[in-house]
Protein backbone atom coordinates (compact mmCIF):
# COMPACT_ATOMS: atom_id res chain seq x y z
CA UNK A 1 0.00 0.00 0.00
CA UNK A 2 1.18 3.16 -0.67
CA UNK A 3 1.14 6.07 1.49
CA UNK A 4 -0.12 9.73 0.26
CA UNK A 5 1.88 12.20 2.00
CA UNK A 6 0.13 15.57 2.34
CA UNK A 7 0.75 19.28 3.24
CA UNK A 8 -2.07 22.25 4.38
CA UNK A 9 -0.14 24.84 2.56
CA UNK A 10 -3.31 27.45 3.69
CA UNK A 11 -6.42 27.51 4.63
CA UNK A 12 -8.98 30.09 5.65
CA UNK A 13 -12.61 30.41 7.27
CA UNK A 14 -14.76 33.54 7.61
CA UNK A 15 -15.98 36.30 5.86
CA UNK A 16 -14.27 37.64 3.19
CA UNK A 17 -13.67 40.75 1.53
CA UNK A 18 -11.70 42.14 -1.38
CA UNK A 19 -9.32 43.86 1.76
CA UNK A 20 -8.21 40.67 3.39
CA UNK A 21 -8.20 38.33 0.09
CA UNK A 22 -4.41 40.59 -0.56
CA UNK A 23 -3.63 39.11 2.83
CA UNK A 24 -4.60 35.70 2.25
CA UNK A 25 -2.93 35.70 -0.93
CA UNK A 26 0.09 37.30 0.20
CA UNK A 27 0.14 34.56 2.91
CA UNK A 28 -0.31 31.93 -0.12
CA UNK A 29 2.51 33.59 -1.74
CA UNK A 30 4.77 33.28 1.18
CA UNK A 31 3.85 29.49 1.35
CA UNK A 32 3.96 28.79 -1.83
CA UNK A 33 7.62 30.97 -2.63
CA UNK A 34 9.04 28.36 0.12
CA UNK A 35 7.90 24.81 -2.11
CA UNK A 36 10.93 25.99 -4.77
CA UNK A 37 7.96 25.58 -7.46
CA UNK A 38 8.57 26.25 -10.89
CA UNK A 39 7.82 29.10 -11.70
CA UNK A 40 4.82 28.35 -14.07
CA UNK A 41 3.13 26.17 -11.43
CA UNK A 42 3.19 28.90 -9.29
CA UNK A 43 1.74 31.40 -11.42
CA UNK A 44 -1.01 29.19 -12.44
CA UNK A 45 -1.50 28.01 -8.74
CA UNK A 46 -1.71 32.07 -7.68
CA UNK A 47 -4.13 32.98 -10.45
CA UNK A 48 -6.30 29.80 -9.54
CA UNK A 49 -6.72 31.45 -5.81
CA UNK A 50 -7.19 34.72 -7.43
CA UNK A 51 -9.75 33.74 -9.47
CA UNK A 52 -11.66 31.80 -7.25
CA UNK A 53 -11.46 33.74 -4.48
CA UNK A 54 -12.37 36.91 -6.16
CA UNK A 55 -15.35 34.98 -7.32
CA UNK A 56 -16.36 34.30 -4.25
CA UNK A 57 -16.81 37.83 -2.87
CA UNK A 58 -18.60 38.99 -5.83
CA UNK A 59 -21.14 36.30 -5.68
CA UNK A 60 -21.50 36.11 -1.94
CA UNK A 61 -24.89 36.34 -0.30
CA UNK A 62 -25.30 37.64 3.03
CA UNK A 63 -26.35 35.33 5.82
CA UNK A 64 -27.71 36.25 8.85
CA UNK A 65 -28.87 33.33 10.60
CA UNK A 66 -26.98 29.98 12.22
CA UNK A 67 -25.49 28.18 9.02
CA UNK A 68 -23.92 24.75 8.86
CA UNK A 69 -20.72 26.30 7.76
CA UNK A 70 -18.20 29.59 7.20
CA UNK A 71 -19.14 32.16 4.87
CA UNK A 72 -16.31 30.81 2.57
CA UNK A 73 -14.12 28.11 3.30
CA UNK A 74 -10.92 27.76 1.28
CA UNK A 75 -7.54 24.70 1.36
CA UNK A 76 -5.06 24.96 -0.26
CA UNK A 77 -2.88 21.54 0.23
CA UNK A 78 -0.33 19.20 -1.32
CA UNK A 79 -1.21 15.73 -1.97
CA UNK A 80 2.52 14.13 -3.49
CA UNK A 81 2.54 15.71 -6.60
CA UNK A 82 -0.83 17.61 -6.86
CA UNK A 83 -2.48 20.43 -5.34
CA UNK A 84 -5.57 20.28 -4.18
CA UNK A 85 -7.65 23.95 -4.10
CA UNK A 86 -11.18 23.52 -2.38
CA UNK A 87 -12.96 27.05 -2.09
CA UNK A 88 -16.64 26.99 -0.25
CA UNK A 89 -19.11 29.27 0.19
CA UNK A 90 -23.02 30.31 0.09
CA UNK A 91 -25.03 31.05 -3.37
CA UNK A 92 -28.31 31.86 -4.05
CA UNK A 93 -30.37 28.38 -5.35
CA UNK A 94 -31.03 30.57 -8.25
CA UNK A 95 -27.56 30.51 -9.65
CA UNK A 96 -26.86 26.41 -9.25
CA UNK A 97 -27.99 26.03 -12.74
CA UNK A 98 -25.69 28.07 -14.47
CA UNK A 99 -23.01 27.53 -12.84
CA UNK A 100 -23.07 24.18 -13.27
CA UNK A 101 -24.06 24.50 -17.54
CA UNK A 102 -20.77 26.46 -17.26
CA UNK A 103 -18.47 24.67 -15.70
CA UNK A 104 -19.83 21.15 -17.48
CA UNK A 105 -18.94 23.07 -20.53
CA UNK A 106 -15.36 23.94 -19.76
CA UNK A 107 -15.05 20.21 -18.27
CA UNK A 108 -16.14 18.94 -22.07
CA UNK A 109 -13.37 21.08 -23.78
CA UNK A 110 -9.97 19.75 -24.59
CA UNK A 111 -7.11 22.04 -24.24
CA UNK A 112 -7.53 23.76 -27.77
CA UNK A 113 -11.11 24.33 -27.74
CA UNK A 114 -10.84 25.90 -24.02
CA UNK A 115 -8.52 28.11 -25.09
CA UNK A 116 -10.59 28.97 -28.26
CA UNK A 117 -13.95 29.52 -25.85
CA UNK A 118 -11.57 32.23 -23.73
CA UNK A 119 -10.18 34.19 -26.81
CA UNK A 120 -13.94 34.32 -28.18
CA UNK A 121 -15.08 35.06 -24.66
CA UNK A 122 -12.91 38.00 -23.86
CA UNK A 123 -13.87 39.40 -27.51
CA UNK A 124 -17.48 39.35 -26.11
CA UNK A 125 -17.13 39.97 -22.83
CA UNK A 126 -18.94 42.57 -20.57
CA UNK A 127 -18.51 43.32 -17.39
CA UNK A 128 -21.65 42.42 -15.43
CA UNK A 129 -23.24 44.54 -12.48
CA UNK A 130 -21.03 42.50 -9.97
CA UNK A 131 -17.75 43.32 -11.86
CA UNK A 132 -17.18 39.90 -13.60
CA UNK A 133 -17.07 39.22 -17.37
CA UNK A 134 -17.78 35.28 -16.89
CA UNK A 135 -14.32 34.67 -17.24
CA UNK A 136 -13.33 33.10 -14.17
CA UNK A 137 -14.08 29.50 -14.19
CA UNK A 138 -12.41 29.49 -17.80
CA UNK A 139 -9.41 31.02 -16.59
CA UNK A 140 -9.17 28.48 -13.28
CA UNK A 141 -9.54 25.78 -15.87
CA UNK A 142 -7.11 26.70 -18.61
CA UNK A 143 -4.75 26.97 -15.24
CA UNK A 144 -5.18 23.59 -13.47
CA UNK A 145 -5.11 21.58 -16.72
CA UNK A 146 -7.86 19.25 -14.86
CA UNK A 147 -11.54 18.72 -14.88
CA UNK A 148 -13.07 20.96 -12.17
CA UNK A 149 -15.09 19.37 -9.36
CA UNK A 150 -18.10 20.69 -7.94
CA UNK A 151 -20.74 20.19 -5.54
CA UNK A 152 -24.26 22.67 -4.56
CA UNK A 153 -25.10 21.20 -0.88
CA UNK A 154 -28.88 22.81 -0.29
CA UNK A 155 -29.55 24.51 3.17
CA UNK A 156 -32.52 26.35 2.59
CA UNK A 157 -35.02 26.98 -0.10
CA UNK A 158 -32.99 29.54 -1.55
CA UNK A 159 -29.53 28.52 -0.10
CA UNK A 160 -26.91 26.09 -1.50
CA UNK A 161 -23.44 25.96 0.00
CA UNK A 162 -21.27 25.64 -3.04
CA UNK A 163 -17.97 23.04 -3.33
CA UNK A 164 -15.64 23.72 -6.06
CA UNK A 165 -12.27 21.52 -6.25
CA UNK A 166 -9.86 22.24 -8.55
CA UNK A 167 -6.27 20.40 -9.33
CA UNK A 168 -3.00 21.07 -10.52
CA UNK A 169 -0.25 19.16 -11.03
CA UNK A 170 3.41 20.04 -8.79
CA UNK A 171 5.61 19.73 -11.71
CA UNK A 172 5.18 21.08 -15.28
CA UNK A 173 5.02 17.51 -17.71
CA UNK A 174 8.05 19.50 -19.25
CA UNK A 175 10.18 18.19 -16.08
CA UNK A 176 8.87 14.82 -16.76
CA UNK A 177 9.69 14.19 -20.03
CA UNK A 178 12.81 15.24 -19.44
CA UNK A 179 13.33 13.30 -16.50
CA UNK A 180 14.18 16.10 -14.30
CA UNK A 181 11.65 14.75 -11.76
CA UNK A 182 12.87 12.04 -9.90
CA UNK A 183 10.49 9.38 -8.19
Amino acid sequence: MTQVSSKNIISFQGELTFENIESLLNSAKQELDALNLELVVQKRLYSILVESLENCVKHKIPIDFKRNHHPLEMNLQLYDNKFLITVCNYINQTNTELIAQKIDEVNSLNRDELNQLYRSSIAKARISDKGGAGLGIIEMARNSGQKINYKFVQEGPELVFFILELSLLKYTLKNYKYGIINH
